[in-house]
């Protein structure tokens, strides 16, 4: 009976971390858009403060321009941005693009 217990009490806690986990790996930035790469697999680098940082969008990724669905390629230098991307391994992938304005 205890061991019935421990293993149901295991098989909860493994389910909460898994839920959790994908949750904790986004991460949201903004900035302003430098470059857009479209060439060379969807990347583009914004300028966050005094840096820049370079995203490849991801497969399923979505870029919205005034709450429209829109294309990386639509996207200007100087458009301010939101990205929530995750980070795999070295790179970062956007799954979001929204541009704040134009």
């Amino acid at each position: 009976m205890v061991r019935f217990r421990v293993f149901h009490l295991a098989i909860v806690i493994l389910a909460v971390f898994a839920i959790r986990a994908p949750l904790a790996a986004a991460a949201e930035v903004n900035g302003n858009i430098v470059s857009v790469l479209e060439a060379k697999r969807d990347r583009f680098v914004i300028e966050s403060g005094r840096r820049n940082l370079i995203f490849q969008l991801d497969r399923d990724g979505t870029v919205f321009i005034n709450d429209k669905e829109s294309k990386l390629g639509d996207l200007l230098p100087n458009d301010t941005v939101l990205i929530v991307y995750e980070e795999i391994g070295l790179r970062r992938m956007a799954t979001e693009v929204r541009c704040l304005g134009k």
